[in-house]
C-alpha cells in the first residue's frame, strides 16, 4: 500500500499550536492592582489663604437663645412724697441759720407748703449752713430732709401735710404690718411698718447682707424667713420704701443681663469644643465655668441631646471672643490614615 501521509503538513501544524500557546501566555501575564502596591493617600486640603476671614474659616452654627427683658442698671428713684410741688427751680443759700428759723423759712417761704413742726423742734437754734444751686422742688426738698436727718429729725407726710417731728419719736410708735413687695404698697405716715417680703430669684442671706452693708441695722431691721424665701423688714416707711427699691434692684436671676447664644459645632462634639474653649480662655485669663451650680463672668453649659452649646458673656465683646475661638477649632479633622500595604496573588 502506498504511504499517503503528508509530513510537511504535520510540521505546521506543530508550529501553528506552538505559536498559539505562547500568544495565550502573553495575555495571562499577571498584574497586581495598583492601588494595592501603591495605596492612595487622602487628598490634601488646601492651604487657606492668609486673609481669611475668622467667621469664614469654622463652621460653628450661631443661634439666638430665648431672652428675659433686661434689668435697668442703676438706683431706682423712689418719690416718698404725693405733694404737688412748683416747677420753678429753687435756689438756697443759708449760712449759719438757727434751725427752727431755718424749718420755717424752707418749708413755708420757699416750698410754701402746709407743714406741722413738734413742740420740741421749736426751740431748737442748732446753727445750719446749706448752699443749692437751681434745681426742681422735689429734689430740693429731698435735699432738705437728708440735712434735718443729720439733726435727728424726720421728715414724712399726713393728709397732704408734712410732719417735722423728731426720729426717735417715729421709732417708738407701734409698727403697721403689710405683706407686698409694691413699693405703692408702703404707707405714708408716722407709724414703722413689718412688711413681709417674697423673694423671686435670690435667697434671703443675700438680700439681707446687701441692706445691712447699705442702711445699717439701725434705720431697717431685716429678718431672714429661710423657709419661704422672704424678708421681713421692720422700720419707718420712707426707709422700708428705700430697701423695697434695693430689693426689686438685686432680686433679679444672676444672669439677667448677660448676651447668650447657641452654639452647634458641625466636626467637634460639644463636650470636646466646650473643654477646649474653657481651657483656652482661663489661659488668656477669663473667669469661665461650665457647670450650672459654678461662677464665672463666662458660662457655657452643654446639651449633649443636641450637640450644643449655650454659652452666656458679660458683654458682646467677650462673645465675639468667644464666638472666634470656636471657630477656629471647630475644623476637620487632618489625620491622616493607616499607610498598611496589602497584597493580593
Amino acid at each position: 500500500m502506498a504511504d499517503r501521509s503528508f509530513p510537511g503538513r504535520g510540521t505546521g501544524v506543530l508550529v501553528l499550536l506552538l505559536l498559539l500557546a505562547a500568544a495565550g501566555c502573553a495575555e495571562r501575564t499577571l498584574s497586581f492592582p495598583t492601588a494595592v502596591l501603591a495605596p492612595a493617600l487622602p487628598p490634601k486640603p488646601p492651604p487657606a489663604a492668609a486673609e481669611t476671614p475668622a467667621s469664614a474659616r469654622g463652621s460653628v452654627d450661631v443661634a439666638p437663645v430665648p431672652r428675659r427683658a433686661s434689668v435697668p442698671a442703676g438706683r431706682i428713684q423712689v418719690e416718698p412724697f404725693q405733694l404737688r410741688l412748683g416747677a420753678e427751680p429753687v435756689t438756697a443759700n443759708f449760712d449759719q441759720m438757727p434751725l427752727n428759723a431755718f424749718i420755717n423759712t424752707v418749708f413755708g417761704d420757699i416750698l410754701k407748703v402746709s407743714y406741722q413742726l413738734d413742740a420740741g423742734l421749736g426751740t431748737r437754734v442748732d446753727p445750719v449752713t446749706l448752699r443749692a444751686e437751681p434745681q426742681p422742688p422735689q429734689r430740693f426738698l429731698e435735699l432738705v430732709r437728708q440735712v434735718l436727718g443729720s439733726y435727728g429729725i424726720a421728715v414724712t407726710e399726713r393728709s397732704g401735710v408734712l410732719q417735722i417731728i423728731p426720729s426717735a419719736t417715729l421709732a417708738q410708735q407701734i409698727p403697721q404690718i403689710i405683706r407686698s413687695r409694691a413699693l405703692a404698697d408702703v404707707p405714708v405716715g408716722l407709724r414703722p411698718v413689718f412688711q413681709y417680703v417674697e423673694l423671686l430669684h435670690v435667697r434671703p442671706q443675700t438680700i439681707a447682707t446687701v441692706i445691712n452693708d447699705a442702711f445699717g441695722q439701725q434705720r431697717v431691721r431685716v429678718s431672714q424667713m429661710a423657709s419661704s424665701n422672704a424678708v421681713l423688714l421692720l422700720g419707718l416707711p420712707d426707709d422700708v420704701r428705700a430697701v423695697l427699691a434695693t430689693i426689686q434692684l438685686f432680686d433679679q436671676p444672676a444672669l439677667a443681663n448677660r448676651i447668650a447664644v447657641k452654639m452647634t459645632p458641625s466636626y467637634w462634639t460639644v463636650e470636646r469644643l466646650g473643654g477646649k474653649l474653657a481651657e483656652i480662655l482661663k489661659t488668656e485669663g477669663y473667669e469661665v465655668s461650665s457647670r450650672i451650680d459654678a461662677v464665672g463672668l463666662i458660662q457655657m453649659i452643654p446639651i449633649e441631646t443636641i450637640n450644643a452649646l449655650i454659652v452666656f458673656a458679660p458683654d458682646q465683646a467677650t462673645l465675639d471672643h468667644v464666638l472666634q475661638w470656636a471657630r477656629e477649632l471647630d475644623q476637620p479633622s487632618q489625620v491622616i490614615g493607616n499607610n498598611t500595604i496589602f497584597y493580593y496573588a
